[in-house]
């Protein structure tokens, strides 16, 4: 009977932990922006995302900065660079389940006649459950500086953030970077003198959710409870 039960609170912790595992959402979003430290001044959000019929090249989930980009006066903007293109993107979705080895590249700048004295670049979650990371996640990424393209007192190229993607919906700005002000003399200068970075997705190590982790504490105790009742028999 023991052996019985012990089998059987082993299967649940397993059952448990595999249907923890397989909860996570491929379809999920967020904003990253650059303002003048105020919320001032920022061009239209870049939007960087999973998607599972995504690809890691330009596929119809990715949207151009065309019309829909603020390439106007007194504009800080950030905009994602696609692999096999040479188009400034809005948005850049990644294939992947979500959790792990996804890199977008993408640059920061001030617009020709931005008149600003601070930038900041800025993530931020959107207000839609339907699109937003999964409740709970342990969703990880590396900010890295490719290329600061010589600005004197910007961060050094390689310098890495480690940003943990929130567990719940925030309205607030997650991870906040302050940066020298870059400014572009043209539009066209975006891809090449624009603050360049690396965006690298990992996963932290799972945190077991409540009901997995009661169910295995329940397990814990109840082997360990086992196990001093053999050794008593055994005295």
């Amino acid at each position: 009977m023991k052996k019985l039960q012990i089998t059987l609170c082993t299967l649940a912790v397993a059952v448990l932990a595999i249907g923890s595992a397989g909860a996570s959402t491929v379809n999920w979003r967020f904003n990253v922006n650059v303002d003048d430290g105020s919320g001032s001044y920022s061009g239209t959000n870049m939007m960087i995302g999973v998607h599972p019929s995504a690809t890691d090249g330009v596929d119809p989930y990715d949207v151009l900065a065309s019309s829909n980009f603020s390439y106007t006066d007194q504009s800080l903007v950030a905009a994602c660079m696609i692999t096999g293109s040479t188009d400034i993107w809005q948005r850049d979705m990644m294939a992947g389940d979500g959790t792990l080895g996804n890199i977008w590249n993408f640059r920061v700048a001030g617009m020709p006649n931005s008149d600003v004295s601070t930038m900041r670049l800025v993530f931020s979650m959107l207000n839609n459950s339907a699109i937003q990371p999964p409740v709970g996640n342990n969703i990880i990424y590396s900010l890295i500086m490719v290329n600061n393209q010589g600005v004197a007192n910007a961060p050094a190229n390689g310098t890495v953030w480690d940003i943990s993607m929130p567990a719940f919906y925030t309205s607030d700005y997650f991870f906040t970077l302050g940066l020298p002000v870059l400014k572009i003399t043209s539009d066209s200068l975006m891809a090449s003198n624009g603050y360049e970075f690396n965006l690298v997705q990992g996963t932290a190590a799972p945190v077991p959710e409540p009901g997995t982790l009661a169910v295995m504490l329940t397990c814990i105790s109840g082997l360990a409870g086992y196990g001093m009742l053999r050794r008593r028999i055994q005295a």
